[in-house]
């Protein structure tokens, strides 16, 4: 059975960390099971390369082309640079920068339209956006052939057929598996490492598409549904979720295991762990994800499933930060078999009222919204109505 492992940008921005990448796959390969690597654009700081391509973008629009140019020479130099000392003067190096010069070069194609319409067009910001996840697939899969690894970069706009909403796309399921089977199922026969591009996808159309936020985990989620994965594992710079935020608390621990409805609920909470939607995938085909940390392995990290067995009465704590005062009313059904048209009501009166709606959870009967405190009279008479 196949196994997916999604690796973050700060797993792939460094010779060291893309050493630590090699050695955790040439371990799973050990026992011959055959995996699929699915990737992030590289974990540039403070500005992730995905924002940088997209703030060139906008310079650009609005007739900045200095810094559209300032935002080009940053990402080409934090390609090259890496590639240059991982790989030397070698044909993988010169092979991988070609590729990045005419990823830049399409980049500058891109900026200049912009430039003389004045306005970024949603498919030329969704391709623009999907540079990183090129840029870094092939250097990634080039890394692990030099450790004696058969790996090939795969795009994910050849694997993930997406809805037409091209920057926050979803995926069709049925359409999906049918180029994943195609595209993967040779590779993996044959022993290879497909690395893919995390985060992009292609509508029936032809168009790039994004995946929209933590979309190259959901990309790793979709993929490992379309597999019939048996544990989709993302590797990032976190031993797994917390009990609470540790820049605030500073006894926080990671949590061995969780429910996937934990899980969504904490994110929609404020807590910065897997988007919602990155887990439905796993969710609905009950495939354990698990939530690694790249540089300290040997950790178990936290695993989540359908159903944990735990009788604590608490399993994290959670914050907003910034913005007002804020409270959380959680409204439960009374089980009289009329919950839906009641959650109808809720979801009605809410938005009615302009108080923001958290989650619905997987049950009919619950919906959790976030009322402003310091909206007094317009909280309490969403109250109101509710109750009645």
């Amino acid at each position: 059975m196949v196994h997916v492992m999604k690796f973050g940008g700060t797993s792939v921005v460094t010779g060291e960390a893309l050493a630590q990448v090699g050695r955790i796959v040439k371990r799973w390969l050990v026992g011959e099971r055959p995996l699929v690597v699915v990737v992030s654009a590289l974990g540039t700081r403070p500005i992730k390369v995905t924002d940088w391509l997209l703030r060139g973008l906008q310079a650009a629009a609005v007739g900045e082309l200095a810094q559209a140019a300032e935002a080009k020479a940053y990402l080409e130099a934090v390609h090259l640079d890496l590639i240059t000392n991982v790989f030397g003067e070698t044909a993988e190096q010169a092979e991988l920068a070609e590729q990045i010069t005419i990823g830049l070069k399409a980049y500058d194609r891109l900026c200049e339209a912009v430039a003389v319409r004045g306005q970024i067009s949603a498919t030329i910001e969704a391709e623009c956006l999907s540079l990183g996840e090129r840029w870094s697939a092939p250097i990634v899969a080039a890394y692990l052939r030099t450790q004696g690894i058969k790996a090939e970069a795969v795009m994910g706009t050849e694997l993930v057929v997406t809805s037409e909403d091209v920057l926050a796309a979803t995926p069709d399921k049925a359409l999906t598996r049918e180029r994943v089977a195609a595209r993967l199922g040779p590779l993996l026969a044959e022993g290879v490492v497909p690395v893919v591009t995390g985060f992009i996808g292609e509508t029936v159309r032809g168009e790039v598409a994004l995946l929209g936020r933590g979309g190259s985990d959901y990309s790793a989620a979709i993929l490992g549904e379309a597999l019939a994965a048996t544990e989709v594992c993302i590797w990032t710079d976190v031993p797994g979720v917390m009990t609470a935020d540790p820049r605030r608390v500073a006894v926080a621990q990671p949590i061995q295991s969780l429910s996937f409805g934990e899980v969504t609920t904490l994110a929609l909470a404020g807590a910065k762990v897997l988007h919602p939607e990155t887990m439905r995938p796993c969710w609905q085909a009950n495939i354990p994800l698990r939530i690694k940390d790249t540089f300290a392995p040997e950790r178990t990290g936290t695993l989540i499933v359908n159903d944990v067995a735990d009788d604590r009465r608490w399993r994290a704590v959670t914050s907003y930060r910034g913005g007002a005062e804020q409270a959380v009313v959680t409204l439960v059904g009374a089980g009289q078999g009329k919950e839906a048209a009641a959650v109808a009501a809720a979801w009605q009166t809410l938005s009615e009222a302009g108080v923001t709606v958290l989650a619905q959870e997987a049950r009919t009967d619950t919906v959790q919204a976030v009322v402003p405190v310091w909206d007094e009279d317009r909280a309490l008479w969403a109250w109101h109505d509710l109750v009645v």
